[in-house]
């Protein structure tokens, strides 16, 4: 094949050792958005706590003119990029970041393309375990629980999707998959339980004595690793000193108070809609309001009967990269569904480069593709 225009291909091997053995080649002009789908599938990787440092996961994306490399970067994982900026970021607080993270973060099973059952549409939101979502670098745990109410036993508490929770996890195990994460690391995890049902054939509000038992669950699996709630607002460098590495927000306004250490819930930036124009609309309006502590952009699209959630988190996938390296990047918490569909983990972690302030303090950033 000529080469003298240039080309964009996808790589098993490093190209610096043969540029012209690639899986996928195309012109650049043959995708204008600056991505294009190939056949070729990311191999599912069962990661382990050996898995404590970035590792490069066998595929390059690479830039070539005239048959030249210029530029290759490879798929990597991310279980250390907090710690590894400490000298950037320490001094900063959690406020001040962007931070990656993954909606309806416990609704997760392996992709089948062979299944198509509601549960696949509509209430799974992830292909990755949590204790993946961090290797990969997420460091916001988005969970929804429903509380069984008839029994009080930790068993009893499911992550849900809405009133749907069947199938999924229990939260004691997607807690001890956080906990075996930080304790491999010393990488810094918020978990925001924003949502609790409790109920059988009509869902409503937990009751105290169900609320305290999710706390007591939390401190019982993180003990000493537990972030205080009045030192929530230190800069990294506190947590990483007192090895206090989990922000375990969990008091929603108007619930009983139940402990100190429950820091409040994420203020979560929300729109319902299938429309990117809409959603982008809406976070440019308030992605970057502050005012309630941390925030959390939800860059998700919401299914309905003509449009399954993976659908159209490939049409948000598709544009957010741009939002997030531009307009929006003065957001804090972003959140997305099938997050391996984005970049916003490598875009976070360039920003935290940049930032010198607090990003609602500075206008944004502006980044070139």
């Amino acid at each position: 094949m000529a080469r003298s225009s240039p080309f964009v291909g996808l790589y098993a091997h490093d190209p610096e050792l043969d540029p012209t053995n690639h899986l996928v080649l195309r012109k650049p002009f043959a995708c204008p958005n600056g991505r294009f789908e190939t056949v070729v599938s990311l191999p599912y990787v069962n990661f382990d706590a050996k898995h404590n440092v970035s590792r490069c996961l066998g595929f390059w994306a690479a830039y070539l003119e005239a048959g030249r490399l210029v530029h290759s970067n490879c798929l990597r994982t991310h279980p250390d990029w907090m710690y590894n900026m400490k000298e950037t970021i320490g001094n900063k607080t959690l406020k001040c970041l962007m931070i990656p993270g993954t909606h309806d973060s416990g609704c997760y099973r392996r992709y089948d393309p062979y299944k198509d059952t509601i549960f696949d549409k509509y209430v799974y939101t992830q292909d990755e375990p949590v204790f993946n979502q961090l290797v990969y670098g997420i460091r916001y745990i988005d969970l929804r629980i429903w509380h069984e109410g008839a029994s009080k036993r930790a068993s009893s508490i499911w992550i849900t999707h809405d009133v749907f929770h069947v199938g999924l996890p229990f939260l004691k195990d997607v807690l001890h998959q956080v906990k075996d994460f930080v304790l491999a690391t010393k990488e810094i995890v918020i978990i925001d339980i924003h949502r609790k049902l409790t109920g059988f054939f009509i869902s409503g509000k937990l009751e105290t004595w169900q609320h305290r038992e999710v706390i007591e669950l939390g401190k019982e699996i993180f003990g000493n690793l537990l972030i205080d709630s009045k030192y929530s607002s230190k800069p990294l460098d506190f947590f990483w000193e007192s090895n206090k590495r989990v922000l375990f927000a969990y008091q929603g306004h108007g619930e009983p108070h139940i402990d100190g250490f429950a820091a409040s819930n994420v203020r979560h930036w929300w729109t319902d809609t299938q429309s990117i124009p809409v959603l982008h609309k809406y976070l440019t309006n308030n992605s970057c309001e502050f005012k309630y502590g941390l925030t959390a952009t939800n860059a998700v699209l919401t299914p309905n009967i003509w449009h399954s959630r993976r659908n159209l988190s490939n049409k948000a996938n598709s544009e957010i990269d741009v939002w997030f390296r531009n307009e929006l990047s003065c957001a804090n918490i972003i959140i997305t569904d099938y997050f391996l569909g984005n970049n916003v983990i490598e875009i976070s972690m360039q920003t935290n480069k940049n930032r010198t302030h607090c990003a609602y303090k500075i206008r944004p950033s502006i980044f070139i593709n």
